[in-house]
């Protein structure tokens, strides 16, 4: 019988070469809630939360691993820890680009602009309100320099 996390791993991969991880979503509620055996999971492959359960997707102190990890796991993160500005500091200092999967409202904080501009100012494209901030631009050029060319999320329309 298997009994560890790394026991289900193994046996969930055995003879894989490739595991889909859309076929996790049909998996018993017991193991998409289980989350040391998540977390395993997470490491290699961060999309399985998308087919964790409400609960795992909704709790903060795992999803504030998995985003620490890898910041584009905000993706898959319940709506209420996708408005969770702890949350989404840690995603968008791992990885500037999961500003996209943030809430509207932190989108236009610019606390958190400021914070994804700093790991990649290409993240720009996803908060257009501050296309003319003078320090989000600055920062951004920084981690961007072709930003200085006026790319087409920086354009006035």
């Amino acid at each position: 019988m298997i009994q560890s996390c790394d026991e289900k791993i193994n046996f969930l991969l055995e003879g894989t070469p490739y595991f889909d991880v859309s076929h996790f979503n049909k998996a018993s509620d017991t193991v998409r809630s289980d989350r040391e055996f998540l977390w395993k999971l997470t490491k290699r492959y961060p999309s399985i939360i998308e087919h964790a359960t409400e609960q795992v997707r909704a709790d903060k102190e795992f999803l504030l691993k998995a985003v620490k990890q890898n910041g584009c796991s905000l993706q898959f993160a319940s709506e209420e820890l996708k408005k969770n500005k702890d949350v989404v500091l840690e995603a968008v200092k791992q990885n500037g680009y999961s500003l996209q999967f943030a809430s509207e409202e932190l989108k236009k904080n610019k606390d958190v602009v400021l914070e994804a501009v700093t790991q990649n100012g290409g993240s720009l494209q996803y908060a257009p309100q501050y296309r003319n901030d003078s320090q989000i631009i600055q920062v951004a050029e920084l981690t961007v320099p072709s930003l200085r060319s006026k790319p087409w999320f920086l354009q006035r329309r």
